[in-house]
């Protein structure tokens, strides 16, 4: 069975600087860490940005492995 992967996006608030207007609040996440973990074997899965710590844990119970541009984790 291939493991599912978390990843941590990176997060824009939709403040745009030198700007009136502001957009909507978004997600940011490299397309070559997906990449990375399909091509690995792994599923990979965008976590979501929450302070929620019911939501928290249930995420990390769920997924095998946490993934980011600097660290690795391992949940097994």
């Amino acid at each position: 069975m291939r493991p599912i992967i978390g990843i941590t996006p990176d997060f824009s608030d939709g403040v745009r600087k030198n700007s009136r207007s502001q957009s909507e609040p978004t997600y940011l996440l490299k397309a070559r860490y997906v990449d990375a973990i399909k091509d690995l074997g792994g599923i990979p899965f965008v976590l979501p940005i929450t302070d929620d710590p019911e939501l928290q844990a249930e995420l990390l119970r769920r997924i095998e492995q946490i993934g980011t541009d600097t660290i690795y984790l391992d949940n097994s």
